[in-house]
């Protein structure tokens, strides 16, 4: 943790006239930047490594920010924050406002910092704290001055820098300098890694590698987006090893050696089975003979009765503790829950084992780029003969054959005995296994539609829904189903709705409704023209034509429907709309009308096929959108006779 932390607070101190003219820069920036109120003028990073007594390496940094307001608003832009976890060892840190005096800047200390804990997601035990802090005389031509100096002394944590932001970079720079006993690997990620220009310099035996990116293109994220990381340039650096005199010690330059200290933090975990252990796992798995229902019902009692909560930091962020203590705690985090897991799968006399995994939100490969930065979670993982289980027991939701989404098509890191291990790709579930099934009965009642529907869903899909409506009153449950089914109309309402047990996950999710859409209908003359397409996903998603980013999607589902309206006996079909079909194998859909004497049927369905539309796939993607919102803007006729 911090040792020692120095905040300099000196008041109005004229800044040195390293920092130029106010007006000229002001006038300078504005002209480059006409359309931004904000802009980061340096964002520089000197790293410089140097072995200890020991021949450890020791990563010492200097951070520099400093940013600008080009417009009149500049008190909504007085909040700062910084962010340091535990392996940072804070020895300096200072920030101030360099406000314009005449020709000059005039420098105003902050004197007052909030330490505060953040956390990221609620997989992995997020140790990150924060200063806050407001910056003083924000307005027009102020520069913002950020200023750190750190030490991390764990030779493993990796080095992550960013050249891009949400708002634009003038100038971004890394500097690393070490002496050529130590070595590291790095690489770039990012969508235009191009934007960023390297080099490497060796001056007697010190080695200085530097990058530097001039003006980068600004990612703004937005909520169709995968996380930051796939496409804002950044470079993640791995110390690989130390040579001192004729010994050299490795860290992580090889999947071996991350493995290797990986096993250091799981390999000696629950050797033995402690009596607690088996007597709960006796009595969970009592009267089952068949062995994947024992596992079955271990998974359903840690999701049900091991809470999620962290409370420790530092290494207990990456180090899992004993099952016998997360079962005597009845709480752990996903490390926790693992080892109670592959614990109790164990005591049944099964083959389990702890995995790291990075969730969707990171980019990343083990097999391209070993680091520890390619993780933020870990699951369990059952040898169910040849065939590789993943048990994720953070998730309450799902069966024992499902797994979560955040982890479909990531690979994950398992031992396999005696200091081995695999890199498994965790499967992508097909769309079919996430399918919602609803049958819509519509009926016409003067203005009003009317009707009762049926719905069976799957997998992933039946996750997310379980969540919004388990613990939830009636009422709330109600309110709330209109927006699961993507309803035409907010006026919808929801007369009735019963579900299933939501508590039972080996089991699809079974809704029945029933509902009202008032003032609906649109007669004229003796015709009524009616919209059966009272589910209208996707319907409000919108991809704009220019769009670059990447557009991620939840899970691989089918959404099949069934409308079935029924013709009053007074009244018969002019106008059916024709077949409707976008065909694509990532994404599609298909609309079809028919009649029989007595109703008419809507048969949908819409498929996507992929977890991440990128590239030229962004506008075949904007394209079945159009096409699927003309299509339910179609409407049938019918007439009296």
């Amino acid at each position: 943790m911090i040792c020692c932390l120095i905040l300099l607070c000196c008041f109005h101190l004229e800044a040195n006239s390293k920092f130029g003219n106010p007006d000229a820069e002001l006038s300078a920036l504005k002209a480059k930047y006409p359309d931004n109120p904000f802009i980061t003028i340096l964002q520089k990073r000197d790293v410089t490594i140097i072995p200890d007594e020991n021949g450890v390496p020791v990563t010492y940094i200097k951070d520099t920010q400093i940013e600008m307001i080009l417009s009149e608003n500049g008190a909504d832009m007085s909040e700062g924050k910084e962010f340091f976890n535990s392996k940072t060892n804070v020895k300096k840190f200072e920030a101030y406002s360099l406000v314009p005096d005449q020709n000059k800047y005039k420098k105003i200390a902050i004197t007052k910092f909030t330490k505060s804990a953040e956390f990221g997601d609620y997989l992995y035990y997020d140790d990150t704290y924060c200063y806050a802090f407001n910056f003083p005389a924000t307005g027009k031509g102020v520069k913002r001055f950020t200023y750190s100096e750190m030490e991390i002394k764990d030779p493993y944590y990796p080095l992550i820098f960013f050249f891009a932001g949400n708002v634009p970079v003038d100038r971004a720079e890394l500097t690393i300098t070490m002496p050529e006993n130590v070595k590291i690997n790095f690489q770039l990620f990012g969508a235009d890694t191009s934007a960023v220009q390297s080099s490497k310099v060796k001056k007697g035996k010190q080695i200085t590698y530097c990058w530097t990116s001039h003006q980068p293109k600004v990612y703004d994220q937005d909520f169709l987006a995968p996380g930051i990381r796939y496409f804002r340039p950044h470079l993640i650096v791995n110390i690989a090893s130390c040579s001192v005199k004729k010994d050299t010690t490795h860290y992580i330059g090889t999947m071996d050696e991350l493995f290797r200290w990986m096993n250091q933090n799981t390999g000696d975990l629950n050797k033995i089975i402690s009596p607690e252990i088996k007597q709960m796992t006796d009595s969970v798995t009592q009267g089952i003979t068949d062995t994947t229902e024992k596992v079955r019902a271990i998974y359903k009692w840690v999701q049900n009765n091991i809470k999620y909560i962290a409370i420790e930091d530092g290494d207990n962020g990456f180090v899992p503790r004993e099952a016998s203590l997360v079962l005597k705690r009845r709480y752990g985090d996903c490390k926790d829950k693992s080892s109670l897991l592959t614990a109790m799968i164990r005591a049944v006399g099964e083959k389990a084992s702890m995995a790291s995994v990075g969730t969707r939100e990171l980019p990343y490969k083990y097999s391209k780029f070993p680091s520890i930065a390619c993780a933020n979670h870990m699951v369990a993982v059952w040898w169910n003969k040849d065939k590789l289980q993943v048990l994720d027991g953070t998730s309450r939701y799902n069966k024992l054959e499902d797994v979560p989404s955040a982890i479909q098509g990531k690979e994950c890191v398992l031992g396999t005995g005696d200091g081995q291990y695999q890199i498994f790709e965790i499967p992508v579930a097909d769309a079919i296994c996430n399918a919602q099934i609803d049958t819509i009965r519509l009926s016409i009642d003067h203005e009003m539609l009317t009707g009762r529907g049926s719905s069976t869903i799957y997998g992933e899909t039946k996750s997310t829904i379980v969540h919004r409506l388990d613990g939830k009153e009636k009422e709330k449950q109600i309110a709330f189903w209109p927006a699961a089914i993507s309803s035409v109309s907010d006026r919808m309402l929801i007369t009735d709705l019963k579900t299933s047990d939501l508590n039972e996950v080996n089991n699809p999710l079974n809704v029945g409704f029933g509902f009202q859409l008032p003032n609906y209908l649109t007669w004229q003359d003796k015709k009524v023209y009616v919209n059966m397409n009272i589910e209208r996903e996707l319907s409000q998603l919108e991809v704009k034509a220019d769009r670059t980013l990447p557009i991620e999607i939840e899970s691989k589902k089918e959404h099949r429907i069934i409308y079935q309206l029924k013709i009053p006996e007074n009244m018969q079909v002019n106008y059916l709309p024709p077949l409707m079909v976008f065909d694509n194998p990532l994404f599609g859909f298909s609309l079809k009308y028919e009649q029989t004497d007595h109703e008419i049927c809507l048969r949908t369905n819409i498929y996507q096929n992929t977890l991440l539309v990128e590239g030229k796939d962004i506008s075949a993607f904007r394209e079945m959108l159009d096409a699927l919102k003309r299509a339910y803007r179609q409407t049938i006729t019918l007439s009296l006779k």
